[in-house]
């Protein structure tokens, strides 16, 4: 009786291990990250960082509809109405030849990397977003007809 249950033991091992399958071929594969848009961002710059305020932001389960973002060196912090975060890195370059409107002369392209949060759904996902800005006052908005997107 011992040998016919060690025997049945291995045969309930073996086909168990052929149901471990990759993530990109389960049928429980992590979705694509979700991506929240913002109709407006307005900001401030200073030379340690910066802050600003997202409004009309959709997916509102993760937003609420609108979001602060704190910016230091090459990271940011999102905190969302709803309580949720977001993290990540980022990087900003200065696009010419700009096509901002006269009070704010500088276009910036900030893109990045979310990293991480309670916001989980974001992780992994790409920040993108166009900034007018004006460097005397330190001021920035979202380039007219663009999105923050986070």
């Amino acid at each position: 009786m011992r040998r016919v249950l060690l025997a049945f033991a291995g045969l309930v091992t073996v086909p168990a291990a052929l149901l471990v399958t990759s993530p990109a071929t389960s049928a429980f594969a992590a979705a694509s990250p979700t991506i929240v848009s913002c109709k407006t961002f307005t900001g401030t710059a200073t030379t340690t960082g910066s802050t600003g305020s997202a409004k009309g932001c959709n997916h509102l389960w993760i937003s609420g509809g609108r979001a602060t973002q704190i910016g230091t060196g090459s990271t940011f912090a999102v905190t969302w109405r709803t309580g949720k975060t977001t993290t990540g890195t980022d990087a900003t370059t200065v696009v010419t030849p700009s096509t901002c409107p006269s009070a704010f002369p500088e276009e910036i392209q900030a893109f990045g990397t979310v990293t991480g949060g309670t916001a989980k759904r974001l992780i992994g996902g790409i920040a993108t977003s166009l900034f007018c800005a004006n460097t005397t006052t330190g001021q920035f908005v979202l380039l007219p007809g663009t999105t923050w997107n986070m």
